[in-house]
């Protein structure tokens, strides 16, 4: 939900708000024929959400329905609901899937976006689900390597994965060696944006370290994993 994140909702009808979200999701890849959207997953019963109602998620309005033409007042608020951003989530790939000025914002290229735990191939021709990349992950940042990986399988020789997150960057480093061609992290905004060569930083240090990263990672604390206190 990152790019989401970034957006001002107020004042904006939540079809503006999809519009203005792809739009940024196509200026990221200005130069990519494939884009990869990938959401988080909100359950309620799990590790994830208990961590977010301890950093105080849930305490804002919870809608029942999403209208196109509905004018967002309190975007923060309506953030703060996992209820709400799993009905966005919903709605955003359901106005890209069907709405015809989208397909023709997307031009030549295509279009890949989960939305639970599938996963909707959108062109300008159709929409149609890809069974290979659904999954029962909800983390985006799991999540991310399967598409990763399969882009990789289409026989694209240069993966972007767009994300600020360590946790995405130890994944990276810790299942490179599953993805051909060159593994890239963008990361930072403009004008100090840095693209991180994952299989150079792993070739040099070397396939041992970088796979035991991932348990170091999470022993010192990750978002689903409290660190140990006075380790």
């Amino acid at each position: 939900m990152s790019f989401v994140q970034k957006l001002n909702g107020n004042d904006k009808t939540f079809r503006d708000l999809a519009k203005s979200l792809l739009k940024n999701v196509l200026r990221e890849a200005e130069h990519s024929d494939r884009v990869d959207v990938v959401f988080v997953v909100y359950r309620e019963t799990t590790i994830k959400n208990a961590e977010r109602v301890n950093r105080g998620s849930g305490t804002g309005i919870r809608f029942k329905d999403i209208s196109s033409g509905h004018k967002i007042k309190q975007w923060r608020s309506f953030l703060s609901e996992a209820h709400n951003k799993t009905m966005l989530i919903e709605y955003i790939t359901n106005e890209w899937k069907e709405s015809e000025i989208v397909k023709v914002m997307i031009e030549g290229r295509t279009l890949f976006v989960t939305c639970g735990e599938m996963c909707w191939k959108i062109d300008r021709v159709e929409a149609s689900l890809v069974e290979e990349l659904q999954s029962s992950q909800e983390e985006a940042d799991t999540r991310m390597i399967l598409h990763a990986k399969h882009a990789s399988d289409e026989g694209y020789k240069t993966i972007i994965v767009v994300s600020e997150d360590t946790d995405v960057f130890v994944l990276c480093m810790s299942f490179a060696n599953h993805i051909q061609g060159n593994l890239y992290q963008k990361r930072g905004t403009k004008p100090r944006v840095v693209y991180m060569d994952i299989k150079k930083l792993r070739s040099s240090l070397g396939s041992k370290l970088s796979q035991a990263l991932i348990g170091f990672h999470a022993y010192t604390g990750c978002d689903t994993v409290s660190a140990f206190s006075g380790r």
